[in-house]
């Protein structure tokens, strides 16, 4: 139910059902092409994806009801929502950071 005092978990909770990215790839092992123009962007190469959409719905985090739409605690959405990847940073290749660039303007809209 929307609490027009505080709307945020509402829209938490729309994001964790309807997730606007639902993964994110990243290269475990690059691929040729990586080290040659002309070679193959696939052959050699080891790609992973996170399943965002998953994750949000996963019943051993969210309960036996994670696959319903049920607004929840603000503080549960801070402990548990992964949706705008905010733990994909890698210091050591800051440009391989992979959290959602957009969170901020989502958030505030």
């Amino acid at each position: 139910r929307l609490d027009r005092q505080d709307p945020l978990p509402f829209f938490y909770e729309s994001m964790r059902f309807f997730a606007p990215v639902v993964g994110f790839p990243w290269w475990e092992q690059k691929p040729a092409r990586a080290f040659d123009e002309s070679a193959s962007q696939y052959d050699g190469g080891v790609r992973r994806v996170l399943n965002v959409a998953l994750a949000n719905k996963d019943p051993n985090v969210w309960g036996a009801d994670a696959h319903q739409f049920r607004v929840r605690s603000e503080e549960t959405y801070h402990t548990y929502f992964v949706g705008f990847a905010d733990h994909a940073v890698d210091a050591a290749y800051p440009t391989q950071t992979r959290k959602c660039p957009g969170k901020t303007l989502a958030v505030a809209m």
